[in-house]
């Protein structure tokens, strides 16, 4: 019979996931630069991890500006975007569709470990806004993809997946709420 093992007792590079979740040194938060984004695994673009962080970051400082929001907001607000998807440094990225309750169980309790390490209290506002960042950002890498080939479907196919996750941005944003046209200024600022 199999025996399940506890995901704390995963070796990482830096020792046991059990503890580095809850003391992360840099190697173990850089290592979100050497994992590639699922979407780059799928055949489209070449982002990892750590580039999808960095451009929410950035989409931080351009939402606060854009918002007018204080120094403090969005000084948070940069603060969670780096570290909303730290996890990711020794699950990966994982398809929303393959996390069963067990995984998100899991990485849950590794995220909050990670924030725990610096302090890091996330409220629901917050939480709200890098969700939609984080959809934002997924938008903008897709712009960013380029079709291999001479294959005008994949070109095609491309347009779908662009439409499909600005539409996801806007149903995410009602679903907060953030006014429809609040957000649709906002990408076209962005070009997007």
């Amino acid at each position: 019979m199999d025996e399940q093992i506890d995901y704390e007792d995963i070796f990482t590079p830096q020792g046991l996931l059990g503890e580095v979740s809850k003391h992360p040194n840099l190697d173990f938060l850089m290592n979100i630069c050497n994992i590639p984004r699922v979407y780059s695994v799928s055949g489209f673009g070449t982002w990892n991890v750590g580039q999808h962080t960095l451009a929410v970051a950035f989409l931080a400082l351009y939402w606060s500006s854009f918002c007018a929001h204080p120094a403090e907001k969005r000084d948070r607000l940069v603060t969670l975007a780096l570290l909303h998807d730290a996890h990711e440094a020794v699950v990966g990225d994982i398809l929303p569709f393959f996390k069963t309750r067990a995984v998100r169980e899991a990485i849950d309790t590794i995220q909050q470990d990670i924030h725990n390490a610096f302090a890091i209290v996330e409220d629901q506002e917050a939480r709200q806004e890098i969700k939609l960042l984080d959809k934002i950002s997924f938008l903008y890498e897709i712009s960013q993809s380029s079709p291999g080939g001479l294959d005008s479907s994949k070109r095609e196919l491309l347009s779908q997946i662009y439409q499909r996750q600005r539409e996801e941005v806007f149903r995410f944003a009602h679903q907060i709420p953030i006014d429809h046209d609040q957000v649709e200024q906002f990408l076209q600022s962005m070009n997007l």
